[in-house]
Parts: structure tokens; C-alpha cells; sequence
């Protein structure tokens, strides 16, 4: 936990496979002026949710203050914000503000789907935040090549007779010389 004048700032880093995720959680009480957002490493798959107590008309609040302008320039400058999301918080009054904020880079942007759940008796709406990876896993295939131009012909001719003439009349040698065959042949794939 980082404690960045008096904010208080969580950094996650999660991946699956490929897409690697960086997610900022993030509480900014009332009345800080300090709160300085260059600090994250906010490039591609990042996320910034959290309470930023940061007024601007943009979420809902009448006036805007110097919380809500430094985090609208941030806003406009790197990330997403949808003036059409549900209000997050609702204040004693019945006003409905947005204080808590979810900030997604450009590029997974389409890939997000945001749902505000309920308010479970804080006055904060719990957001719920889908990320649908689509991006398919790539696996090579093995393929194998047969080559017989090197192949030592004479040898396994000889082999193979002599292996044929050992055969017993009850066929339990049988599996011994499969398995010889088989590792002669894997020897020479593996070349």
C-alpha cells in the first residue's frame, strides 16, 4: 500500500497467458488537493477504480473542484469515462453522485462490461467490472517429417531378419521386437 500525501494507492498486477493487467485501487478522502495521478504507470491494460472524492459535472456534482479538475484532465488525457454509467454513490440528500470512478484504458475498453450491483448500506454502489478476454490461445502443432534419404537400409534389413527368425511359436517375443523397432525409428526422428 502506497500512502501518496493522503491518499492511499493499491497496485495489482494480473495476468492469464498473455494479456498481463495492471489495476490501481485507489482512496482519495475529502478535501485532498495533493493527489498527483502521473504517479501510475498507466500505458495498456490498466485499470484505476476506486473513491476519488473528486466533484465535477462530468459525475454528477453541481461545482467542480480542484480534486475533480486534475482528475477530469486526467480522464480526458489517458483513460474512459462513460457519462452514461449509473451513479455510484447516493448521498444523504437523495442526490446521486459518482465519486467512485472506473477508469479503463483505451485499448481493452471494448472488452469491459461495468455494472453497478447494489448498495449494500454504505450509500456506495458496489461496481462490478467484466473483462472478456478475446484472444485465443495459439498452440503449435507438431508436425512430423519423414525422411528416408538417410536412412541405413543395410542395418535394418538385418535387423528385421534376424528379429523375424527369433520369433517364438508363442509370440510373447513379439512385443520385445515392436519395441526395438520403435525405438530405432524414434532415434532417427529425433536427428
Amino acid at each position: 500500500m502506497n500512502d501518496y500525501r493522503l491518499a492511499e494507492i493499491l497496485a495489482i498486477n494480473v495476468w492469464m497467458e498473455k494479456p498481463q493487467f495492471r489495476v490501481y485501487g485507489i482512496y482519495s478522502p475529502p478535501n485532498n488537493k495533493y493527489l498527483n495521478l502521473d504517479i501510475f504507470n498507466f500505458t495498456r491494460n490498466t485499470f484505476i477504480l476506486g473513491d476519488f472524492y473528486a466533484a465535477s459535472p462530468n459525475w454528477g456534482y453541481k461545482n467542480r473542484n480542484q480534486m475533480g479538475q486534475t482528475v477530469k484532465d486526467f480522464t480526458d488525457s489517458n483513460t474512459m469515462y462513460d457519462p452514461e454509467d449509473p451513479n455510484t454513490f447516493i448521498h444523504c440528500s437523495g442526490s446521486l453522485i459518482n465519486p467512485d470512478l472506473t477508469l479503463v484504458t483505451t485499448n481493452i475498453v471494448d472488452q469491459c462490461i461495468k455494472t453497478d450491483i447494489g448498495d449494500p448500506g454504505s450509500g456506495h454502489r458496489i461496481t462490478n467490472l467484466i473483462v472478456e478476454l478475446k484472444t485465443m490461445l495459439k498452440r503449435d502443432s507438431i508436425k512430423i517429417k519423414w525422411t528416408f534419404e538417410n536412412t541405413k537400409w543395410k542395418i535394418f534389413t538385418d535387423f528385421m531378419e534376424n528379429s523375424v527368425k527369433e520369433i517364438p511359436n508363442n509370440f510373447t517375443h513379439y512385443h520385445e521386437t515392436a519395441a526395438c523397432f520403435h525405438a530405432l525409428r524414434s532415434t532417427k526422428q529425433n536427428r
